[in-house]
């Protein structure tokens, strides 16, 4: 009970807020209509200002100005228990609250005026406000009140204090409540908005660096809104395309994207896609400049969101990419020159040695097919098996040391003549080691008469010490041998080849491979060693 003495004075209530039946004429009239617009404009504002317009919306703050408003008796008291129940919604709200009436007097001021002040309800009630607040005998210049009692309608203004060094936002309403000598009474609210003030100022300041950024970018950069209107154009897009900022700003976005059939489709589906919510990067398009000249452009782009986190429109970058793409088309027609002179060089260095050995001729060819279907077999990545398939094609290319009478003996060669043969590998690795192939040709050449089990040659590796190209090419190399005729020895047929592998299938070959072979030769469809 204390409390509500403390913050109601029968007295000064009786005297302040009473409803006459007659009133001075005001040069305007009110409708319960008005009053309750006025009323719901109250309510929307205080909604904004602060997290409790819940309290505000679903309490009876707004009753007291409509009660006893179409009563006929004269001095019709608002209740107090109603005055009561305003002072305590007000005094739970963190800004100003107070009712003023139009001669600046002070009715009623919630508790955070009255902490802010370091005052006492007697000493600010009743009292005139721009003395209580101000510490002025007038109203200052630009005063809302003031303004709000010259133009009878709502007023909303930010101001600063410049005592405190503060921003402060006002808002000022009419009410159909008067005093009981007639004066019309207002609601006033203030806020603190300094930390808001600030934000801004921060985003602006973001902002303003972002649209510098965007403007010094090299990449083509412009947003558009939902309606597919310009609202960004920097000075790429401008010298991409060639329509200036002023030309296409509020616009629809020009005739930039000349794509038609399926990628128009595609592009078009993808606005609303963006639209949705997804974003896209590096989209090749063929795009139109102003004089209408084509040009290749790679575009990315994403959604942009409003304040409230909804999707308001698309930004794109956009990369003129015309003459990266006729470089590539030089870079590619160059390559495949490139490969098709590598080709020549390697099948050239090939005949060399087949033209030493006449009787094997064509077997370096049909080894890399083999050598070819195996690794496709295995799943090899394409880049290892065109090194495979070099390696393979150039095997033999050390028998070039080997002296023309022993690689063409029709019959079996002495212990020394095979020492000279077995030679073959590191002569072959010493002629392909300078060549700066992309693959270890010359170790795969090195090792292709290595075995798993270390009696191989020249260095008795064993096992994964062996390259897998090279332990591809060695089951290759023994099956294309075994099927082809020699000047000593008539073929000894697929079969037996096949026998040979298997039986020595993790002693002498590698099991993956020999797998592999065997797959293959299980296939009617796969038959790699047949010319």
């Amino acid at each position: 009970m204390a409390k509500e003495k403390h913050l109601i004075d029968l007295t000064e209530f009786r005297k302040y807020y009473t409803k006459p039946t007659e009133v001075p004429k005001s040069k305007h009239e009110y409708s319960e209509e008005t009053v309750k617009e006025s009323i719901v404009k109250i309510q929307e504002i205080a909604k904004e200002l602060t997290h409790i317009g819940e309290v505000l919306q679903h309490s009876n703050i707004c009753q007291p100005f409509l009660a006893g408003y179409n009563q006929k008796t004269s001095d019709q008291i608002v209740p107090l228990s109603a005055w009561l129940e305003v002072q305590q919604i007000i005094n739970a709200i963190p800004f100003y609250v107070f009712l003023v009436d139009e001669r600046y007097h002070i009715l009623m001021a919630n508790e955070a005026i009255m902490r802010s002040l370091g005052l006492k309800p007697e000493q600010v009630i009743g009292k005139h406000c721009p003395k209580v607040i101000h510490g002025l005998s007038k109203p200052f210049p630009g005063c809302p009140l003031e303004k709000s009692v010259q133009i009878d309608q709502a007023v909303e203004t930010e101001l600063f204090d410049s005592n405190n060094g503060v921003w402060l936002q006002s808002v000022i309403y009419p009410t159909s409540l008067r005093t009981q000598e007639g004066w019309r009474v207002y609601l006033h609210m203030v806020r603190d908005i300094t930390e808001q003030k600030l934000a801004i100022s921060a985003m602006r300041e973001n902002n303003q660096t972002l649209l510098t950024l965007i403007q010094a970018s090299p990449l083509a950069i412009f947003a558009l809104d939902k309606e597919n209107n310009v609202t960004i154009w920097n000075y790429a897009a401008e010298r991409m395309f060639g329509w200036s900022e002023y030309e296409v700003l509020g616009q629809p976005l020009p005739p930039i994207d000349k794509s038609n059939g399926e990628q128009k489709r595609r592009t078009d589906a993808a606005r609303e896609r963006i639209l949705r919510g997804e974003s896209f990067t590096d989209v090749e398009l063929i795009g139109q400049r102003k004089d209408g000249s084509l040009i290749d452009v790679s575009a990315s782009a994403a959604p942009l969101y409003d304040g409230d986190s909804n999707i308001s429109g698309i930004m794109v970058i956009a990369a003129d990419i015309t003459e990266k793409k006729r470089a590539d088309e030089e870079l590619r027609c160059s390559l495949e020159t490139l490969k098709r002179n590598f080709s020549g060089i390697v099948e050239a260095l090939s005949s060399i040695a087949e033209k030493r050995d006449p009787y094997t001729a064509g077997h370096q060819r049909r080894v890399a097919k083999i050598c070819l279907a195996i690794a496709r077999e295995m799943g090899l990545p394409e880049g290892q098996i065109e090194g495979l398939v070099v390696a393979a094609t150039l095997h033999d290319i050390g028998k070039v040391s080997t002296p023309v009478e022993i690689l063409t003996k029709p019959s079996k060669l002495t212990e020394l003549e095979f020492n000279l043969i077995k030679g073959h590998p590191q002569h072959g690795y010493d002629i392909l080691k300078t060549v700066e192939f992309p693959w270890p040709v010359a170790k795969i050449v090195l090792q292709h008469h290595e075995r798993m089990n270390g009696s191989g040659y020249p260095s008795g590796l064993q096992g994964e010490d062996i390259l897998l190209e090279a332990r591809i090419l060695a089951v290759a190399d023994v099956v294309e041998a075994m099927i082809s005729h020699r000047p000593y020895r008539p073929s000894h047929g697929l079969e037996k080849a096949l026998a040979e592998i298997y039986q020595n299938k993790g002693i002498l070959y590698d099991s993956q491979v020999v797998d592999a072979c065997l797959r293959l030769a299980s296939d009617s469809n796969q038959e790699p060693w047949r010319i």
